[in-house]
C-alpha cells in the first residue's frame, strides 16, 4: 500500500464501522450538535474523496487508481444516507411517545368534572402535568429541531410525521389552556364536591352500622348449623363482599378528602366490623375444614400418616379456636370446635412417637405389652381413629418415654457404629525382617493406639448414658475387647523389642554354646514369635489379631522369659 492511498483506505474502514453502529450510537441520547458536525464532516469527506488522484507514481512505475477511487467515493455518501434515514426514525419515536403521553392527560384535563371522582382525578392530573410541562416542551423542541435539521439538508419528512408534529403543538397548547381553566375553577369545584363528600360519609357510616347488626344474626351462633356450616359460610361471604365494597368506598372518600385538603374521616367502626367478620368467617370455615380433615385422618392408615403435617394442622386450628373463644364470648360454636380439636391434641405426640424411625423390635414389644394389643405399622386397616377408640392416648406418657429412649439409644448406636466402622478394616502394619523368608515384625502402631484410645473414650461415654440399657451387652462386649486389644498390643510391642534385641545376640553360635539354658528358652520364644507374626501377616486385621484368646497371656509369658534371658546374659557378660 502506498502512502498516497493509505489514509483513504483507513477512512473507508472507519466509515463502514460508523454505518454499522449508527443505530446504537445515537438512539440512546439525541445530540443535535453532534448530528450537525457529522453531516458537515461527511459532506467535506465527499469533496475530499473527489480529489483522489487518478494515478500515483511508485518508484519507476505509474499506478492507475481509478478503480480505487470508484470504490471509495460511495463511503461518505453511505454515512450521510445513514444519518438521513435515522433522523426520521428518531422524530417518529419521539413524537409517538410524547403524543401518547399527551393523549393520556389531555382528555382528563379538558373534561369538566361532574362528580367527585372526576374532579379528584383531574386535580391529580393537573398537578402532575404542571410538574411535567417543562419536560413536554423540551421534547417538543427537540423534535422540531430535528425536523429543521432535515429541512436545512433538503431531506424529506413524510406528511404523516409532519402531521404528528402539528398534533403535538396543538396538544401542548391545549393542555396549558385547560390547566388554566381547571385552576381558575378549582376553588368553586372544591366547595361543591366537598359538600358531596361530607354528605356521603354519614350514609356510608350508617350502612356499616347496619351491616354490623346483620352480623349479630342468630344463625352465626346456632349449633344446629355445626354439621352443615355451608349455610353460615354463604351468609357471611355475601356480607363480606358488601363489606369489601364499603371499605373500598371509605378509602376513596379518604383519598378525596386528602386531595381536597379536608379533614380525613376515620372509620373506626368499619375496622371493627372487618375484624369481627373475619373472625366469624375463620370460625365457621374452621368448622367445615376441620370436619373434612378429621374425616380424612380417621380413614388414614397409621403407617401412612404424615406426622409433621398432622401436627401443623392441629396447632393451626388450636390457635384458631383459642382466638375465637376469647373474642367471641357467648358463641357456643367456638367451644364446640375447641372440644373437637382438643380431642386430637393428645393424638399428636402419640402419632409422632409411633412413627419414630428409631423404634426397634424391643421397643415395639414394650409398647404392645403396654397397650394390650399389637400394632402393625403395615396394617392399612389400623387407622388413626383406632388410636382414640382403643384408648391408646391413655398411655401417651409411657409411649413417649419409650420413644425418647429409642431416639437416645439410636444416638448411642450411631456412636458405636463409628467405633465399629473404625475397626472394620483397620490392619496391623507387618514388615519383613532382615530379608528372611517368613520372618516379620510389626511396623508403626501409633495410629492404631490413637484410634484405640479414642474408641475407648467413646465406649465409656456410651456406657455412662442412662439410655444404654437396650444395647449395654453389645457395648460392654466392645469395651472388653478393646481393653484386651490395648493390653495385648502393649505386651506385643514389649515382646517385639526384647525379641529383636536378643535375636541378634543368640544368632551367634558362641553365645548359644556359652548359655545353653538361656538359648533354649529364647528358642521357644523365637519359634512362637515367628508363628504369631506369620499368622498376623496372613490376616492382619487389627482387632482380630489383638483379641485372639490367650494371646495376651502368651506374650506376657514370653516377656517374662525374655526378661529372665536378659538377666542371664547380663550376669554372663559381668563374668567376662
Amino acid at each position: 500500500q502506498h502512502r498516497h492511498f493509505t489514509p483513504y483506505q483507513e477512512t473507508f474502514r472507519a466509515n463502514a464501522a460508523y454505518v454499522d453502529n449508527i443505530q446504537e450510537s445515537y438512539r440512546e441520547n439525541v445530540d443535535l450538535d453532534l448530528f450537525r458536525s457529522e453531516i458537515e464532516k461527511y459532506t467535506g469527506m465527499r469533496t475530499s474523496f473527489e480529489g483522489i488522484p487518478s494515478a500515483a507514481n511508485i518508484g519507476i512505475f505509474s499506478v492507475d487508481s481509478i478503480d480505487l477511487k470508484m470504490k471509495l467515493m460511495p463511503s461518505p455518501l453511505l454515512c450521510l444516507y445513514a444519518l438521513e434515514t435515522l433522523l426520521p426514525e428518531l422524530i417518529d419515536e419521539g413524537a409517538t411517545e410524547l403524543n401518547d403521553r399527551l393523549g393520556e392527560v389531555l382528555p382528563v384535563i379538558k373534561k369538566s368534572p361532574t362528580n367527585v371522582d372526576m374532579f379528584v382525578k383531574r386535580k391529580k392530573v393537573v398537578a402532575t402535568s404542571n410538574l411535567e410541562m417543562q419536560s413536554y416542551k423540551e421534547k417538543q423542541t427537540l423534535i422540531h429541531e430535528m425536523y429543521d435539521l432535515m429541512n436545512n439538508q433538503g431531506w424529506v419528512l413524510d406528511e404523516k410525521k409532519k402531521a404528528s408534529l402539528t398534533i403535538i403543538d396543538e396538544s401542548v397548547t391545549s393542555i396549558e389552556n385547560n390547566i388554566q381553566i381547571a385552576e381558575a375553577n378549582e376553588e368553586e369545584d372544591t366547595k361543591r364536591f366537598a359538600a358531596e363528600i361530607e354528605a356521603d360519609i354519614p350514609v356510608l357510616s350508617k350502612d356499616i352500622v347496619e351491616l354490623r347488626g346483620t352480623l349479630d344474626n342468630s344463625l352465626i351462633a346456632d349449633m344446629n348449623n355445626f354439621a352443615t356450616p355451608e349455610t353460615v359460610i354463604t351468609f357471611l361471604t355475601s356480607n363480606e363482599e358488601k363489606l369489601n365494597a364499603y371499605r373500598t368506598h371509605a378509602a376513596e372518600l379518604q383519598d378525596y378528602q386528602n386531595v381536597l385538603n379536608l379533614e380525613v374521616t376515620e372509620f373506626e367502626v368499619l375496622e371493627e366490623v372487618v375484624a369481627e367478620l373475619k373472625l366469624k368467617l375463620e370460625l365457621w370455615r374452621g368448622v367445615k375444614d376441620w370436619g373434612n380433615l378429621t374425616a380424612d385422618w380417621e380413614g388414614t392408615a397409621l403407617g401412612k400418616v404424615d406426622a409433621e403435617s398432622l401436627e401443623k394442622q392441629v396447632s393451626q386450628y388450636g390457635r384458631t379456636v383459642f382466638k375465637c373463644t376469647k373474642n367471641l364470648p357467648g358463641n357456643p360454636v367456638a367451644p364446640a370446635l375447641k372440644e373437637q380439636v382438643d380431642a386430637w391434641t393428645p393424638v399428636l405426640p402419640l402419632v409422632t412417637d409411633l412413627r419414630n424411625d428409631s423404634l426397634q423390635d424391643r421397643h415395639w414389644e414394650q409398647i404392645n405389652n403396654l397397650i394390650g394389643f399389637q400394632i402393625d405399622m403395615n396394617d392399612e386397616s389400623f387407622t388413626l381413629v383406632e388410636l382414640i377408640n382403643r384408648k391408646c392416648t391413655d398411655h401417651a406418657d409411657e409411649i413417649t418415654n419409650i420413644a425418647t429412649t429409642a431416639v437416645q439409644e439410636s444416638v448411642l448406636q450411631e456412636m458405636m457404629d463409628k467405633v465399629t466402622s473404625i475397626w472394620k478394616d483397620q490392619e496391623m502394619i507387618v514388615l519383613p525382617y532382615k530379608d528372611v523368608k517368613d520372618l516379620y515384625v510389626l511396623g508403626d502402631v501409633s495410629e492404631i493406639i490413637q484410634a484405640l484410645d479414642d474408641s475407648l473414650v467413646t465406649v465409656n461415654t456410651v456406657l455412662g448414658s442412662r439410655y444404654v440399657g437396650g444395647i449395654r451387652d453389645f457395648v460392654e462386649g466392645w469395651r472388653k475387647n478393646l481393653i484386651l486389644f490395648q493390653d495385648t498390643i502393649d505386651e506385643w510391642m514389649t515382646c517385639q523389642k526384647g525379641w529383636m534385641y536378643l535375636e541378634t545376640i543368640f544368632s551367634s553360635p558362641d553365645i548359644v554354646r556359652q548359655l545353653p539354658a538361656a538359648a533354649k528358652m529364647f528358642q521357644t520364644v523365637d519359634k512362637s514369635w515367628k508363628a504369631i507374626m506369620k499368622l498376623t501377616n496372613d490376616d492382619c486385621l487389627a482387632v482380630k489379631a489383638c483379641t485372639v484368646a490367650g494371646r495376651k497371656e502368651l506374650f506376657q509369658t514370653h516377656n517374662a522369659a525374655l526378661d529372665k534371658i536378659q538377666k542371664n546374659l547380663e550376669e554372663y557378660l559381668e563374668t567376662k
